[in-house]
């Protein structure tokens, strides 16, 4: 349930007052569990960085893997347990990813490769559907 302070039309019902106070409480019992989940994915990130450029293989492989091992289903080491804390660093690191991708996008890449992606789009997508709804 979404609260803010600016939402309220009677500003000193002591009702309304309680309920922020206790959706404040329940927020901030969480974000000490969110740290600590943020320094655990930070720090496996971080080996698993190190081993894989050492190995030659590709990074992105390594950090599949290390979301396996500290994801909620396997138990052998510290993992991530709260589904809430998994899908909040989940949308983060999308965002990250988004943001990274926009900074390496180029208008002239596109211009060369454009017409190939357009045949691709244009074949792909209703046979992507024909498959799906067929």
């Amino acid at each position: 349930m979404e609260l803010s302070r600016t939402d309220r039309s009677d500003r000193n019902d002591p009702d309304i007052d309680q309920e922020w106070s206790s959706h404040l409480h329940e927020n901030m019992v969480k974000l000490p569990l969110l740290i600590d989940d943020l320094a655990l994915i930070l720090c496996t990130a971080a080996l698993v960085t190190l081993i894989f450029k050492k190995l030659k293989q590709p990074v992105v492989l390594g950090y599949i893997i290390a979301g396996f091992f500290i994801g909620p289903n396997f138990l052998l080491f510290p993992t991530v347990v709260e589904r809430e804390s998994i899908m909040t660093w989940a949308e983060i690191g999308v965002i990250f990813l988004l943001f990274s991708l926009g900074l390496e996008f180029s208008f002239k890449k596109l211009m060369k490769v454009g017409g190939v992606a357009i045949i691709t789009a244009i074949t792909e997508v209703p046979l992507t559907m024909l498959l799906g709804y067929g």
